[in-house]
Parts: C-alpha cells; structure tokens; sequence
C-alpha cells in the first residue's frame, strides 16, 4: 500500500513539473497556436507552449504516435518540443500561410489546416 502511495505522489511531482516547463510562444510565432488537421495528424499548439501531436502512420500495422510536451524551442526548420532530455523534432517546411481565409503549414511533410484557433488569455 505504502508503494502505491509513492508512486502515485511521484507521479502528480512528475506532472506538475511538466506542466511548469512550458513557456509562453514568442510573440513572432504565436501564428503557430491552434488546432491543425490533416486526415492521419492532428496537431495543437497552446499558446502557453504545449504540443499535444497525434500522427496514425499507415503501414502494415497502422501504429499510432503520440508526443504531449511542452515546446522547447523554435529552430530555422521548426520546432523542438519535450522534457528531461527526451526531444523530438518537428520539421516545417512551410510555415503557417494564409490563403484564402484558410490557414495552412506543412509539418514533416504533410500539409496541416488549421481547423481551430486558440484565445489568448
């Protein structure tokens, strides 16, 4: 019982923690924040810094990828989001465009639309 304890206080220490590592995006690439769709990806950018990414990779086995961290930093190719050394790269190869009232980026390779926008607080 005492271990069960444990654990569990150490992982609500482990998402408090996570959840103060995030920070805010800067001001030049807040135009990132939303909710962006494509038919196998789906891809939240918060305004506070968080990523919540889904991405069903169709093969033999149709896996599921799943990332939830907070952003580390923006790079020339994208941006690099994670915790406690456990980073991932996400490669932009067309930064967020408007055209046509509708909003688009390509993000490792598959073209995102954004389906919703987040508030500012």
């Amino acid at each position: 019982m005492e271990s069960k304890i444990r654990v569990s206080c150490f992982c609500i220490v482990l998402l408090l923690s996570l959840a103060a590592c995030s920070k805010p995006i800067p001001d030049n690439k807040k135009h990132f924040a939303g909710l962006w769709q494509a038919n196998n990806m789906s891809l939240l950018i918060t305004l506070d810094g968080r990523v919540d990414y889904q991405r069903v990779k169709s093969d033999n086995f149709n896996k599921t990828v799943s990332v939830n961290a907070p952003i580390q930093e923006f790079t020339e190719t994208g941006f690099i989001v994670g915790f406690m050394g456990l980073t991932t790269e996400f490669i932009v190869s067309q930064p967020p465009t408007q055209k046509g009232g509708q909003w688009f980026m390509i993000v490792d390779d598959v073209k995102l639309i954004k389906s919703e926008a987040v508030n500012e607080a």
